[in-house]
């Protein structure tokens, strides 16, 4: 009997979260064109000041460790 309670009070649950979820309407989040600009520039100088051929990962195989190189375009 305790089971059926159990799975009652759960679908209940479900059900409520599912009208809260659906019914919530402060789900947009915004950025602003100069906040993009702002990020993006700050991307594009950390890209060109970055070693191209700096190791990005250094992994141990069957061959001993191989170095992999992310190549920055």
């Amino acid at each position: 009997m305790a089971h059926l309670v159990a799975g009652r009070v759960g679908a209940i649950g479900v059900f409520v979260s599912f009208m809260a979820r659906v019914f919530n309407d402060d789900i947009d989040y915004y950025v602003s064109a100069e906040e993009v600009e702002r990020i993006e520039r700050a991307h594009q100088q950390r890209v060109k000041n970055s070693d191209p051929y700096k190791p990005s990962a250094e992994v141990e195989g069957r061959e001993g460790k191989q170095r992999y190189v992310e190549v920055k375009a």
